[in-house]
């Protein structure tokens, strides 16, 4: 390991060549400085495998530049960190490489403007200032969260809750997120299986929908209800009040119109005589990652999605009071943050209330903490916005 005091573009290019390091990490300025040396050419920098560059945007011109006067070595980018623990997103050798035809190599000058795609143990995501992910394209800043962030600053109590929100470290960076031209869908498609075939990739597919469900509102026949035409008993059967929908009957009392089941509906609403309601829950992301953080094992996120009944408590001191239970769960990447749908009698179903959701670690039920919230989770504007209105907006 060759360390210096202070960085000198000409005591570096001599130390390299004699200690014949393989190995250096360089910030932009010193990258540049070091190409402009006029011995530059003079020194034996074969040794050269691998630079490392950051903690500081990168000029294209320089990084291209730096191709062309290294000849074989690999470049990476690193965007990071004391408080992510260095490194959370890379832009990997391969992505350095520029050679082909100018179509080919055109999709790489862009990725050399950015800093790459988040390490595996790494979520990362970019927020606006009310801390919601913008769209793509747009600025805003980059939060990062995994099992390896930092747990806060040594008794600053204050600057810890302004960089640490909601289990997102807040870097302070503003970044954008990417997505690739259609045309380029089925090449870098095939590219992605083809590299992730020996990593068990999986596609997908229907269960980005599903997700996507979740954080609308939307409730699934068969999985949040069932048909009261195949139902057994009461217990299997649901009224609209007790699916949530008891919106539907906010003007029935001006609406004299009959239909099937209404003399029942009217009775229920008149006497609060609903079982239950469906409503949302957000889980505590704190106290979800500790029990799995207590455990061992990183919590899962991204590919959690389930429609197994999961049970839940009163938080009332005494173990296990049963309350109702979760019929579709998933982690939301979006809102960041585990969302389920769930049913639950009417005296916790006032948004806010506190509940206790059990969750499965290593095969061991666990308790950690829902609240209750008004769904849809994910309601933007444009989604009951006519096509003139999303146009002009």
């Amino acid at each position: 390991l060759v360390v210096m005091r202070q960085f000198d573009a000409g005591e570096w290019l001599h130390l390299v060549q004699e200690n014949q390091a393989n190995r250096a990490m360089l910030v932009p300025t010193m990258l540049k400085h070091l190409m402009e040396h006029p011995k530059f050419e003079d020194y034996d920098l074969s040794s050269l495998g691998v630079i490392t560059y950051g903690a500081a945007p990168m000029p294209l011109e320089v990084i291209r530049e730096a191709i062309g006067k290294f000849p074989g070595v690999r470049f990476i980018n690193a965007f990071g960190q004391t408080e992510t623990a260095s490194t959370i997103t890379m832009l990997p050798p391969d992505d350095h490489v520029l050679n082909g035809s100018q179509t080919e190599i055109e999709p790489k000058l862009k990725r050399l403007t950015s800093i790459g795609k988040p390490l595996e143990d790494v979520e990362v995501d970019i927020v606006d200032e009310e801390g919601q992910s913008v769209a793509v394209g747009e600025n805003g800043e980059i939060v990062a969260r995994g099992s390896r962030m930092m747990a806060g600053y040594w008794h600053e109590e204050s600057a810890t809750q302004e960089t640490m929100r909601s289990g997102w470290i807040y870097t302070g960076d503003l970044g954008y997120e990417l997505w690739i031209e259609s045309g380029d869908a089925c090449s870098v498609w095939d590219a992605l299986m083809e590299a992730g075939s020996g990593h068990n990739i999986t596609p997908i597919g229907t269960t980005a929908l599903k997700m996507a469900r979740v954080e609308a509102g939307l409730l699934l026949m068969g999985t949040d209800f069932h048909s009261a035409r195949f139902a057994w008993v009461d217990a299997q059967r649901e009224t609209p009040s007790e699916l949530g929908w008891s919106w539907m009957f906010k003007g029935i009392s001006q609406d004299d119109r009959p239909f099937i089941g209404r003399s029942a509906i009217e009775l229920e609403i008149q006497e609060r005589a609903s079982r239950w309601t469906t409503v949302g829950l957000a889980v505590d992301w704190h106290d979800y990652e500790r029990v799995y953080t207590e455990a061992g094992v990183v919590p899962p996120r991204h590919e959690i999605y389930s429609e197994s009944t999961m049970s839940v408590y009163r938080r009332s001191g005494v173990d296990w009071d049963y309350a109702g239970y979760v019929s579709s769960f998933t982690s939301s990447s979006l809102l960041r943050t585990p969302l389920a749908i769930a049913k639950l009698p009417l005296d916790l179903a006032g948004p806010g209330s506190e509940v206790d959701l059990e969750v499965n670690v290593i095969r061991r039920p666990q308790n950690v903490l829902a609240q209750v919230k008004q769904m849809p989770f994910f309601n933007p504007a444009r989604k009951s916005a006519d096509m003139g209105e999303e146009k002009s907006a």
